[in-house]
């Protein structure tokens, strides 16, 4: 193909044929959410998110950020009743806590003590 030819072509995008119209929309996101019923997923999941809202940085999140002021990038507790793979389920309580850990303490000299320890290894490799 020459450059002339390559200019005047256009992309066309093609409706899927089974999309959903405005008016049948099931929900905001376009996604109908499935509801946990097993009692053992249930006990096990409640069991994860109590072990995460027992720790001093869950404890100071919630004195630090009251509700009307948080936004998407804060902690959200994992909603324990939508029906998501195990997979799914332990990377959300992973990413949950792991946000905690922002307000824990020592949260602020822990990374400073790992900057230092990069710093000396800098220094060491030379």
């Amino acid at each position: 193909m020459s450059e002339d030819s390559a200019e005047h072509l256009t992309v066309k995008k093609r409706s899927k044929p089974n999309s959903k119209s405005e008016d049948n929309k099931p929900s905001k996101t376009g996604k109908t959410t499935e509801v946990e019923t097993e009692p053992t997923v249930l006990q096990r999941r409640q069991k994860q998110i109590d072990y995460g809202k027992n720790t001093v940085g869950y404890h100071n999140y919630i004195k630090e950020v009251p509700i009307e002021t948080r936004g998407k990038e804060d902690p959200k507790t994992p909603d324990k009743y939508t029906k998501y793979s195990r997979r799914s389920w332990d990377a959300q309580i992973k990413l949950w806590r792991i946000k905690l850990h922002k307000y824990d303490p020592n949260a602020n000299s822990n990374t400073e003590e790992v900057e230092s320890i990069k710093c000396k290894y800098d220094y060491e490799s030379d």
